[in-house]
């Protein structure tokens, strides 16, 4: 694929979200159009209309890149809550089941949202049986979407 395009693939990974997203978004208009035609089998948009619809604050959903920049920086925090060795194994194990669930681009954005706003501030982290019950939520729900 030239580099210059950018297929379905690569515009749910941008943006988090699922294929059907994407091609829900397309249909309803909310993307700029294709830079291919709508009888070809792939259909792919320009980098550089895509980055100028972006720029120009385009993004579905208003607060869309606000949400996005929220998911990316929770992922962050838990990969680094992973990584800490001062931390018992639950957390550890938990910390790192929570940031591969929120970088997972098949389960919906605002799935990830509801999550953090669920889970993670309302997570007793000295409780063991409160990480582990989270750890398996998160476990469950990466299973479920990476089919």
């Amino acid at each position: 694929m030239d580099s210059d395009l950018l297929g379905i693939d690569s515009l749910a990974t941008r943006f988090g979200v699922d294929r059907s997203t994407i091609q829900r978004w397309r249909a309803k208009g909310r993307l700029p159009a294709p830079a291919t035609g709508p009888k070809q089998r792939s259909v792919q948009w320009s980098r550089a209309s895509i980055e100028q619809w972006e720029r120009a604050g385009f993004m579905p959903g208003g607060d869309f890149r606000q949400s996005i920049a929220k998911v990316r920086a929770a992922e962050s925090e838990l990969t680094a809550i992973a990584k800490d060795s001062s931390l018992a194994a639950d957390v550890r194990a938990m910390a790192r089941a929570g940031a591969t669930l929120l970088s997972n681009p098949r389960v919906p954005l605002r799935m990830r949202l509801d999550l953090l706003e669920k889970f993670l501030t309302r997570l007793d982290w000295s409780d063991a049986k409160s990480v582990s019950k989270l750890t398996t939520g998160f476990l469950s729900i990466q299973k479920d979407f990476s089919r």
